[in-house]
């Protein structure tokens, strides 16, 4: 572990790092959206939304921020803002595709009988999932590379742990983090950084060790 970005009063959301730029964003539940120098972890700036923020995710120039029946959508080099409205209830998950963006909310997708918690794109299909706990105990999922390059699977449960999986292995188990609360979100960094939020609002900075079979 590198650092605790404290700031955040309930369950982190949403954590991104636009390519090519030195500041984070994230969202909480605590309705607001914070930026923090990718240098010193300070907190630069933070902004009241109005109410929850579900998710964050960025794409280009843009970081967009799920909302209840709406879309935000910030451009990070002229902090110009746009409201996207279509989604019914709160958006819990994004993803950008094919110059698209599709949002995740309550009974967005049919065949799901609770919120859609995750999206992912793979092979021409848009893959879900969602909180009617198809699978049971699962919070979220991350796939990344640790600094030896070897793929790992992160896999965030409800005992307050992420478990690390090496592939494409059986799903052998190497480690686990502990956190506070439940880690609500994984997100892939550069230089061997990743970092997690968890429902306390604790936002953490880890880096794989070279030569490790452990993160630090």
């Amino acid at each position: 572990m590198l650092a605790k970005l404290e700031g955040h009063k309930k369950t982190i959301r949403g954590i991104a790092l636009p390519s090519g730029h030195d500041k984070l964003y994230s969202g909480s539940s605590d309705g607001t959206a914070r930026i923090w120098d990718g240098h010193t972890g300070k907190c630069l700036h933070f902004t009241n939304l109005g109410d929850e923020a579900g998710s964050l995710i960025t794409e280009g120039a843009w970081v967009f921020i799920g909302m209840k029946n709406a879309v935000k959508a910030l451009n990070i080099h002229s902090d110009f803002e746009l409201n996207l409205k279509g989604p019914v209830g709160q958006v819990y998950a994004m993803i950008v595709a094919g110059d698209m963006l599709f949002a995740g909310h309550g009974a967005s997708l049919e065949g799901h009988n609770g919120a859609v918690s995750c999206l992912a794109v793979g092979d021409k299909m848009l893959f879900s999932g969602s909180l009617d706990k198809t699978i049971t105990g699962v919070l979220t999922l991350c796939g990344m590379n640790d600094a030896e390059t070897k793929p790992v699977l992160f896999c965030s449960c409800n005992d307050d742990s992420v478990c690390l999986y090496d592939l494409p292995s059986s799903f052998c188990e190497r480690g686990r983090i502990f956190s506070k609360r439940e880690v609500r979100v994984i997100e892939r960094g550069p230089k061997n950084l990743f970092f997690t939020g968890d429902a306390s609002g604790s936002l953490t900075v880890w880096k794989w060790r070279q030569n490790s079979q452990e993160s630090s």
